[in-house]
């Protein structure tokens, strides 16, 4: 499953730099550190994400699957001053 979803983003990911033309040399330097943390981060909630399939029932890693908008509002808040508002 973790072979088989990688590869298809890493082709995607390649067809979509080749379309558009990304020339990933005119990245700088503390572009290229955003990029490695990304990935990183990436590559471990991805590894954590399949070892709770494992672990945990479907439906309740559905459920906290699906509260990571709640989070990131939070985490937006707390950490890049962003502002609650109630939708109108």
């Amino acid at each position: 499953m973790v072979f088989t979803r990688a590869f298809s983003q890493l082709v995607a990911a390649y067809f979509f730099a080749w379309f558009y033309k990304v020339d990933l040399t005119d990245l700088t330097h503390d572009q290229w550190k955003l990029v490695i943390v990304r990935a990183c981060s990436g590559t471990m909630t991805f590894f954590v994400f399949n070892i709770a399939v494992k672990l945990i029932s479907l439906s309740k890693l559905a459920f906290l699957n699906n509260t990571s908008p709640l989070f990131a509002t939070v985490i937006a808040f707390l950490f890049l001053g962003e502002s609650m508002t109630k939708p109108d």
